[in-house]
């Protein structure tokens, strides 16, 4: 980590213009410091050089979806509330820019505001690309959601439309989405459902059967599916697993026989010849 002082981290060209902020749990603790407004100071030892539980911490505005990643791992914790950070001049800084963030053994606090309870908050938020993707759904209200943000968030990451409201989620959109990343498939509503999207996520991803609805399982799907991956025969209706489809999907991979109803009792027979063979040699 790179140690700096107050003045030469508040006169540096990286970090002069950017505005920094600390974010809080529901304790608002770090590392023993009750964090609250006015000026917070850093009362253990001071380690330059140690990443963990050793000073405040505090990022930028444009690194929280990172941090917020972060700080939630091992912590079981989620980041709550933000609040702006000034450092003093005669304070004590390290900078992690690895981890995006920096630690200070002083600084002076804002009021504290809530991080999910205002779009204009959360939203720059969720539209980073490292956001975590669980935010979505235990964190934020997603009724506060406009339906112009929720495009914007489905078109950056596609994922989200698991949790977009069924009135805004289109055919086209659907179908684009798809294209780009198959596996929403399993987020899209039966109505808009067809075989068009299958064949599309299929084609990409054979595995991606196993989120077809039963009932819309055909030959034609299930053939795609095996070519794309043999083993995605287990998903198959057990109708369309055919003898021909089954041969294919063996033959590609040995390792899909368990799912043949045409080839399993040889894998049985193998696996008796094998524990037979052992037995003998003990």
């Amino acid at each position: 980590m790179q140690g700096l002082t107050g003045l030469q981290f508040n006169s540096h060209i990286d970090f002069k213009n950017r505005k920094w902020y600390i974010l809080t749990n529901e304790e608002e603790e770090s590392d023993g410091c009750k964090i609250q407004t006015g000026l917070v100071k850093y009362t253990k030892p001071w380690i330059q050089h140690k990443r963990i539980d050793n000073g405040i911490f505090f990022t930028s505005l444009n690194d929280f979806a990172v941090r917020i990643g972060n700080d939630l791992v091992g912590s079981n914790s989620l980041m709550m509330y933000r609040r702006r950070v000034t450092i003093p001049n005669d304070a004590k800084v390290a900078v992690d820019v690895d981890n995006k963030c920096a630690k200070a053994d002083k600084m002076i606090l804002g009021d504290k505001e809530l991080l999910w309870k205002d779009p204009t908050i959360f939203m720059p938020i969720l539209l980073h690309k490292e956001a975590p993707h669980y935010l979505l759904e235990t964190a934020i209200d997603k009724r506060l959601i406009s339906d112009e943000d929720w495009v914007k968030l489905v078109h950056h990451r596609s994922v989200a439309i698991e949790y977009m409201p069924p009135h805004l989620q289109t055919y086209n959109l659907c179908k684009r989405l798809v294209q780009e990343n198959p596996s929403i498939i399993q987020f899209i509503r039966e109505n808009l459902l067809d075989e068009t999207l299958i064949k599309i996520a299929l084609s990409s991803n054979g595995f991606l059967l196993s989120s077809v609805p039963l009932d819309m399982h055909t030959q034609e799907l299930c053939d795609l599916a095996v070519q794309s991956k043999p083993r995605a025969l287990r998903y198959a209706y057990i109708d369309f697993r055919t003898k021909e489809l089954c041969d294919k999907a063996v033959e590609a991979d040995p390792t899909a026989a368990r799912f043949s109803p045409f080839h399993i009792k040889r894998v049985q027979d193998d696996m008796q010849a094998a524990r037979n063979s052992r037995n003998q040699k003990k």
